[in-house]
């Protein structure tokens, strides 16, 4: 359950040591095209792992302090390669959320930029959620909080529903 930080973008990136030596990803995968409405994007991915116990060390890896390092440093250098201004400060944080599946993580990275002379701050939440032997991870982006808690108490608990619907 990379949840988006996937060991291809977090090879060579300081910080990252321990999730590389760590993380494994699923038998199979599944990726959804990026939703957007208005300036909220919202991207999904299904793995299937072989036991219910390897999805649930890869919680416990997303849940472990030193992937918040790895995952800060991946989206600096996100923002940094992309040209997407100058980078003010990023600050990666677990957030909680109600309990959904056999298991689950959250975490929210805030980043403040300036774009254009303009400040700007972006939000992403990354969650993830275990079904079984499946993982789902959920990556929502934008700039309130408000458009990120509305998409994860609603559309998640049905992506999930349809999940145990569907046999996971």
């Amino acid at each position: 359950m990379t949840a988006q930080i996937s060991p291809k973008l977090a090879s060579g990136v300081a910080g990252c040591e321990h999730f590389l030596e760590v993380v494994r990803e699923g038998e199979r995968s599944d990726n959804s095209r990026v939703f957007e409405r208005d300036d909220v994007q919202v991207s999904t991915t299904v793995e299937m792992y072989p036991s219910p116990a390897a999805v649930s060390a890869q919680l416990d890896l997303l849940r472990d302090p030193t992937t918040l390092i790895c995952e800060r440093a991946l989206f600096l250098k996100f923002l940094t390669e992309g040209e997407a201004g100058t980078v003010n400060s990023i600050d990666v944080s677990p957030i909680a959320i109600d309990p959904l599946g056999d298991g689950e993580f959250a975490s929210r990275i805030t980043a403040s930029i300036d774009a254009v002379g303009q400040p700007i701050t972006l939000l992403t939440d990354r969650v993830g959620v275990q079904v079984g032997k499946f993982a789902f991870s959920f990556e929502v982006f934008g700039t309130t909080v408000a458009e990120l808690a509305e998409l994860e108490t609603t559309l998640l608990p049905k992506l999930v529903d349809r999940m145990r619907q569907a046999g996971a």
